[in-house]
């Protein structure tokens, strides 16, 4: 949830992480080429509303602590990932 994700977020950035992931797969995550299109993601508005929940903690967590953002390269970069390619196929 919301909570969790501003907690880890912040203790990420706090410990210096260059670079946090946000994936769509639901737990348990499985390895994409070995389990295929039996890959289990959540719906798009929840991946949508996890990317923006972690530059939400990201940059609360940069305001809290008035460090530079990522405008001048020093901020922590969020990177979402999908598996819908495999869940869903190309189209989705």
């Amino acid at each position: 949830g919301a909570s969790n994700m501003l907690r880890t977020i912040s203790a990420l950035a706090r410990a210096g992480a260059a670079a946090i992931s946000i994936e769509d797969q639901m737990f348990p995550k499985k390895c994409t080429i070995a389990a295929g299109s039996k890959i289990q993601i959540v719906n798009r508005e929840e991946a949508v509303e996890r990317v923006r929940g972690a530059i939400g903690a990201r940059d609360l967590y940069h305001e809290q602590q008035q460090q530079p953002g990522l405008d001048d390269g020093k901020g922590t970069w969020i990177v979402a990932r999908t598996d819908c390619r495999m869940a869903y196929g190309f189209d989705e």
